[in-house]
């Protein structure tokens, strides 16, 4: 959904509203949100959490040759073809390639992940955060996976209903236990 400036009407008296994008929504389904209205239901939804941990994940690299490798591939398309020592060349490449790949199978490091709580709730850290902020801490969760392809966080708004004026909003923020990749230190 994006967010955008509409009109001053009675339901949403500052105008800003969310618009759903066309990549999910065809022509004539899409829905102009109230962005307080929304924003109020997935500050209730974070809140059901509050009380849980907010967890850090720590990255410390690896220590593959896949920089190296991607450089020398890059050096290889540089190569002039009609070069006297173009064939020596691509070889002496080729050669190289083999031998980073190789310490790769042998010696190479994977990277560690690390996740850890940082002694605040995640209602401390949500409350704490900015606009902007709060989005790139929904963006950075896992979904819980229950429906197929559902990897991300997802906010589903349903036409309004008439009679009771709302919109029904389904929102997976994924499991409680998922670590938050947007505050991670690395």
């Amino acid at each position: 959904m994006y967010r955008i400036k509409g009109r001053s009407v009675p339901s949403c008296p500052d105008g800003l509203y969310y618009y759903c994008s066309a990549e999910i929504c065809s022509k004539g389904n899409r829905m102009l949100v109230p962005l307080a209205y929304l924003d109020a239901a997935v500050n209730d939804a974070v809140m059901v959490m509050a009380d849980q941990p907010h967890l850090v994940i720590t990255v410390t690299p690896g220590n593959d040759h896949s920089e190296e490798i991607a450089q020398i591939k890059k050096d290889v398309t540089e190569l002039d073809v009609e070069s006297d020592t173009y064939d020596s060349d691509l070889a002496r490449f080729r050669v190289e390639i083999a031998r980073l790949r190789e310490l790769d199978r042998t010696e190479a490091k994977a990277a560690k992940t690390e996740v850890n709580p940082d002694g605040r709730t995640i209602g401390e850290v949500w409350e704490s955060l900015g606009t902007a902020a709060r989005r790139q801490w929904l963006l950075a969760r896992n979904g819980s996976g229950w429906l197929p392809g559902q990897d991300k966080v997802r906010v589903k708004v349903g036409p309004r209903d008439p009679e009771l004026g709302i919109w029904p909003i389904d929102i997976d923020l994924g499991e409680f236990t998922d670590s938050i990749l947007s505050l991670a230190t690395t």
